[in-house]
């Protein structure tokens, strides 16, 4: 019923009390119709809204100073709660075989492009290996080179995996987890190139030659 102007400023009280009485009565579809809506539509509704909102705020606060400050410290928070998480998630990750070919050629890639870069890494990783030892990055690279040649000469030359004439001497336990191995001779086993690499993760589909 549509009621006029005239009508309801009459029976302004009446219309009330009959719209309480009608809501009382039917107050379980009501809940029901106002769950599903906030579920459904609703929801959807407020989603699309709020993002239309936050991304209205964002492009026009995104260059202020006090808000790339905020972005900052809040993101230090967050990676620093969620520290461990991450670091499985990356792990996890990593692990997979596609994920570790990939790496490998992007390496090597990268060391055949940037040769300087490379070498530089390279003395890094042996300057850290080598203050556990006290020694200098090129001090512990020949006794590297020292120890592999005794490996390659315990296991005769041989890949200990496919029989092929070893090429690598790799190491049982990781130098960087346990760099107190580093030079244990029962810590060694001489591998061909292609062995080494799956040992590694990297050219898991490399054919058998």
């Amino acid at each position: 019923m549509v009621y006029d102007k005239e009508y309801y400023e009459k029976n302004r009280e009446k219309i009330k009390q009959q719209q309480a009485e009608w809501n009382k009565k039917h107050r379980d579809t009501i809940n029901k119709t106002r769950a599903k809506w906030r579920k459904g539509k609703g929801k959807e509704k407020n989603r699309l809204s709020k993002q239309k909102s936050d991304n209205k705020y964002y492009a026009k606060m995104k260059d202020e100073p006090i808000f790339q400050q905020k972005r900052i410290d809040y993101m230090k928070k967050y990676n620093a709660e969620h520290k461990q998480q991450q670091k499985k998630s990356q792990q996890k990750h990593r692990a997979k075989p596609e994920v570790k070919k990939r790496n490998a050629e992007y390496n090597k890639k990268y060391h055949e492009e940037n040769p300087e870069k490379a070498l530089a890494s390279n003395k890094r990783r042996l300057k850290k290996l080598g203050e556990y030892h006290n020694l200098k990055w090129y001090q512990l690279d020949k006794q590297l080179r020292g120890w592999a040649q005794i490996i390659h000469k315990d296991n005769k030359e041989t890949c200990q995996v496919c029989g092929l004439p070893s090429q690598e001497a790799h190491h049982i336990i990781h130098k960087n987890k346990y760099p107190e191995l580093i030079f244990n001779r029962n810590n060694g086993i001489a591998l061909c190139i292609r062995c080494h690499n799956q040992v590694h993760g990297k050219r898991l589909a490399e054919p058998i030659t």
